[in-house]
């Protein structure tokens, strides 16, 4: 069967399934991590035996968790998916997990998804298809656990005994043919291949084992007793042939003989008649063990986990049927009933339970060897089932939980559309008719001041429902987030434009970056709605005459860009500091009554710097003694570019020349003005510099002080380790004092440091 057609029959996978598997691929590689340590926090730390296995294991079990969710929704279901699965499992079992555990562990995955549509639309959206992916992997995975394991209960305690058993006999067949030689050859040497205490014999030592062990001899059917006396009398009888062999006596040595050949085949006999009959057993219970297994996850799969069949008589009766269909060499009868069945009357009894209703499984036997083992393999059969019935019991309740959050989610939808219509249209209404109002001529003054403040009233309530509603869609995942690369400079513009008056008003000393030579991968317009969140209240709760200082740093440890706004405000309680950026959450302070808000702007703040742009925010403050707050952008490297400008003059030996820089428009400068002397590469991030140097030789680098990955320290860093020498001019729109303190030490390949707008001086350098 191949895997196309396997796909189809567990789970009918159809053509436009496997599109839209293409689209959960763009967002499940996120989230892989996330659900590992949700998994193990809120979910295994409070179950022991998993717990257990978590925290023997727990860095490898973490990682390889998080990898196979990723790679189940990422890899080629069609080439590579059973594959994955079967890894998986074998690094499971490796770790010492059994299917039940995996289970239990892809159930808990599942309700976390679920958990997830709430606050991502993503998941909600193409959830029922993760789920049937899941469902899918979860299928292979255990099926091939459970068929895994079955095979390795070859080194359980009575495939052990048969090893041993095995290797008795050869031992005794080994020593047997010593003898037979000895008669023949009359070799004394090959005495001392012969042991003649049965006390150091290992036919003695197993029959010991196998004495006291009942269990054992209770299957195996072993007359451990007749063993003994004859391995006794074996030994007996071998020391009476070595004594005949130094004594010469052939007579002698050949009626020993012939005691001791009957003696060796009688030993065989009582070991060999329960091998030969439980090694077939064995295997059959194995086989047929996996069959029954492989046709009842085929008939789940048929049935589409019907939850409401699982309720039936009828669903029982054909897992009997499916039962007898494979076992039925060693079964006797099967009877299903929905009343208690006397455990007397059958092998096996087995209660199942659903909903309340209980269905009872009496299985009886054939008479057949090794019945004990036979009886334990359907217990495990039959507890399989239980399982799965309650892994289908489960899911159905998620799918339906998943269902009602939808149905929630899309009502709320809807809600909040109306709202935005419903309010906002007589807002708009009465904002524009009181202006109409106040520009006309006949109005009195004195009703002129009111209209006015209809007009600040009316604004300053659209402006709460337009924050609300933002707010609400982040919430439902209807955002429209739109990342590209940013120049830093021109964003800064536009959000000081906006605050600056602000600040003048109340004779606030603003500070922030004059020029900054950096292009980031964000949305524009959202990161310039959080600035002007955090800046605008920096001013509202800072007293005349204070200070607000907005400043951008790289952090090279976590890769990262940290913006911060520090004010001299009043500050912000301990108390409060907690609860800062949770909704419609305000601090009491004395401007309290003075400055009104919806206490969203943090709230959201926080949503579009940590679930949109994956990055961080929070705050240092002491009251009385101003605030801080922080937030990060995490660099992207998948956006990395290079090109190549071959020198325009066609000089045969033209210099080679790099420039790292990541502003298109700077570049161009560059270029158009270099490129007749020099053949130039052109690289726009850290990573890609590093590479370029230790794959090329140049004559001369441009480097930039902030790139889209990093900063030029990077960049000199690496030059330093590789012991790299190039003469390197550092390029940045920030104060010299600035790079001078960031660069240190780091002065080895550095010929001079330029500010970006002495254009001209710096093609001058680089020309000479």
């Amino acid at each position: 069967m191949t895997t196309s057609e396997t796909i189809e029959i567990y789970y009918n996978f159809t053509i436009e399934e496997l599109k839209k598997r293409s689209e959960i691929e763009k967002f499940i590689t996120s989230l892989g991590n996330m659900i590992s340590e949700t998994l193990f926090e809120k979910y295994v730390s409070h179950i022991d035996s998993l717990n257990e296995l978590f925290k023997k294991n727990s860095f490898s079990i973490k990682a390889e968790l998080s990898d196979y969710i990723i790679e189940i929704f990422t890899c080629d279901i069609k080439i590579e998916f059973i594959e994955v699965n079967q890894n998986f499992a074998n690094k499971l079992i490796r770790y010492g997990f059994s299917p039940n555990e995996y289970i239990a562990i892809m159930n808990f995955v599942k309700e976390i998804i679920v958990d997830l549509t709430f606050v991502n639309e993503n998941i909600k959206k193409y959830l029922v298809l993760i789920l049937k992916n899941i469902n899918f992997a979860e299928h292979l995975a255990c099926q091939y656990m459970v068929s895994t394991i079955s095979k390795k209960q070859e080194e359980s305690k009575i495939i052990k005994t048969f090893d041993k058993l095995y290797l008795s006999l050869n031992y005794h067949k080994k020593s047997f043919f010593t003898i037979k030689k000895l008669l023949n050859s009359r070799d004394l040497n090959l005495i001392q291949d012969i042991e003649l205490n049965p006390q150091n014999c290992i036919v003695g030592e197993i029959i010991k084992e196998l004495q006291n062990d009942n269990d054992i001899i209770e299957r195996l059917k072993i007359d451990s007793l007749k063993a003994d006396k004859l391995h006794t009398l074996w030994h007996k009888k071998a020391k009476e042939f070595i004594d005949a062999v130094q004594k010469n006596d052939k007579k002698r040595m050949e009626n020993i003989f012939d005691d001791i050949e009957k003696i060796s085949l009688e030993i065989d006999d009582i070991f060999n008649k329960p091998l030969n009959s439980l090694s077939t057993t064995s295997f059959l219970a194995v086989s047929s063990g996996i069959k029954f297994l492989h046709n009842v996850l085929e008939f789940l799969q048929k049935i589409r986990f019907d939850i409401k069949l699982t309720q039936k008589e009828n669903f029982y009766r054909e897992i009997k049927d499916l039962l007898i269909k494979s076992m039925n060499w060693s079964i006797e009868n099967i009877e299903v009933s929905t009343t208690s069945l006397d455990e007397k009357s059958f092998s096996i009894v087995k209660m199942y339970r659903v909903d309340n209703k209980e269905i009872y499984f009496g299985v009886n036997l054939k008479n057949i060897p090794n019945k004990l083992y036979i009886m334990e393999t359907i217990k495990f059969l039959l507890d399989a089932i239980e399982v799965h019935i309650k892994m289908i019991e489960r899911e159905k309740a998620l799918i339906l939980m998943a269902e009602k959050a939808d149905r929630a989610n899309k009502a709320k939808d809807m809600f909040l559309a109306n709202m935005s219509h419903e309010l906002r249209t007589p807002l708009n209404a009465i904002i524009g008719f009181s202006q109409i109002l106040v520009s006309n001529p006949n109005i009195p003054d004195n009703l002129k001041a009111y209209i006015e403040k209809i007009s600040i009233a009316g604004n300053n309530l659209l402006s709460l429902v337009n924050t609300i509603l933002d707010f609400a869609k982040i919430e439902a995942g209807k955002f429209n987030f739109m990342p590209e690369f940013v120049n830093v400079e021109e964003l800064l513009r536009e959000v000081i434009t906006i605050i600056e008056p602000l600040c003048k008003n109340k004779s606030i000393q603003f500070k922030y970056p004059k020029h900054i030579s950096l292009s980031l991968y964000l949305d524009k317009q959202l990161i310039s709605q959080v600035l002007i969140n955090l800046l605008s209240n920096a001013v509202k709760f800072t007293p005349d005459n204070g200070k607000i200082t907005l400043n951008i740093k790289y952090d090279k440890k976590s890769q990262e860009y940290l913006f911060s706004v520090c004010d001299t405000g009043i500050g912000i309680k301990t108390e409060d500091q907690k609860r800062i950026f949770e909704p419609f959450v305000q601090s009491e302070n004395v401007f309290q009554k003075s400055v009104k808000g919806t206490g969203l702007g943090l709230a959201l703040s926080k949503k579009i710097i940590e679930e949109l742009h994956e990055g961080k925010i929070w705050l240092e403050s002491e009251e009385g003694n101003g605030s801080c707050f922080y937030f990060t952008i995490p660099i992207k490297i998948s956006q990395n570019k290079k090109e190549f400008i071959k020198n325009s003059s066609n000089l045969e030996n033209p210099l080679k020349l790099l420039i790292v820089e990541d502003s298109d428009e700077y570049k161009n400068i560059l270029v158009d003005k270099l490129k007749k002397r020099y053949d130039i590469t052109v690289a726009n991030s850290v990573n890609l510099a590093k590479n370029l140097l230790l794959a090329n030789k140049y004559d001369f680098v441009i480097l930039d002080f902030f790139l889209v990955d990093g900063i030029g320290t990077e960049v000199l860093d690496f030059m330093e380790e590789e012991k790299i020498e190039v003469p390197t001019v550092i390029i940045s729109a920030e104060e010299d004092r600035f790079i001078i303190d960031s660069i240190e030490n780091k002065i080895r390949n550095i010929e001079a440091i330029f500010n970006k707008n002495d254009i001209e001086t710096i093609l001058s350098f680089i020309g000479e």
